[in-house]
């Protein structure tokens, strides 16, 4: 598995298209970087979210009972999925505070009857961890390096980005062979949205964007030189409203939604 630190910083790599690649074109006036743009297949092998299993690992609410073995002391932290994720560095991140953050997830919908969301239950995983100061002569914790009552939210959100990163959109992609590339790589995949009425070629606005590769297989063949790209993502290409996918409240029990009344059914992967 790559690691996450400084991925997101690299510029991207490779930007790939889901198009032919044997076509006898005229307007294409680069065929050759034409056909290493061009993606022969791919397949999401994750493009689900399992919010009831993040959850329950910490990613979107984590509360850190710290001891300070110098002091005897302890500390509570909570972390908060939507208030921390503009502080950490993600494929798909705006640049502007005008622009909604990219959550992976409606972050911003409210998903139970007492109108809360997703990253207010930061009870839903306690983690517990010993801190000390002066082990290396400084005053600062073990851990990280920095103050000793930063361990504990810095202990959250790395479990909460690993998270983020294992159990997000992940995709296979078999591209032409291109050696340069390599695990850690970021690069860029754009998927039309598959609608009858996309006649104007807009792209997903979740699962087009940046990806970073997370492994790689070569295969080499005497019609060709191939690649197997596995690749994730943690954020989307266009952040959701706070009121996408929010549930209706019974008008009959304010204190409900009707979730199996609302809900669409569930429908097949279309990209596999």
């Amino acid at each position: 598995m790559v690691t996450v630190k400084g991925s997101f910083d690299r510029p991207i790599k490779q930007e790939f298209y889901y198009m032919p690649m044997n076509i006898d074109d005229k307007t294409i006036q680069d065929k050759i970087n034409h056909d290493f743009k061009s993606v022969q297949s791919y397949e999401f092998i994750n493009n689900f979210h399992d919010v009831a299993a993040n959850t329950a690992l910490g990613t979107y609410g984590h509360r850190v009972i710290t001891h300070n073995l110098f002091d005897k002391s302890y500390k509570e932290s909570s972390y908060n999925y939507a208030n921390e994720f503009s502080n950490s560095k993600h494929t798909d991140l705006a640049n502007e505070k005008s622009v909604r953050e990219r959550y992976a997830v409606a972050a911003g919908s409210n998903i139970d009857e007492d109108d809360k969301k997703m990253s207010q239950y930061d009870e839903s995983k306690v983690s517990l961890g010993s801190t000390t100061q002066f082990l290396h002569d400084r005053e600062t914790g073990a851990g990280y390096g920095l103050d000793v009552r930063q361990d504990g939210p810095k202990l959250a959100e790395r479990i909460s980005q690993r998270s983020q990163v294992k159990y997000g959109t992940t995709l296979k992609l078999i591209v032409k062979g291109q050696s340069y590339l390599e695990v850690g790589d970021l690069i860029k995949f754009n998927l039309l949205k598959i609608e009858p009425n996309n006649t104007l070629g807009e792209y997903d606005k979740q699962y087009s964007g940046k990806y970073v590769i997370t492994k790689i297989r070569h295969q080499i063949l005497s019609e060709g030189y191939t690649m197997a790209l596995e690749c994730a993502k943690d954020s989307v290409r266009y952040g959701f409203q706070a009121n996408d996918f929010k549930i209706e409240k019974n008008p009959n029990h304010p204190g409900l939604r009707d979730t199996y009344e609302r809900e669409e059914p569930d429908k097949p992967n279309r990209h596999a």
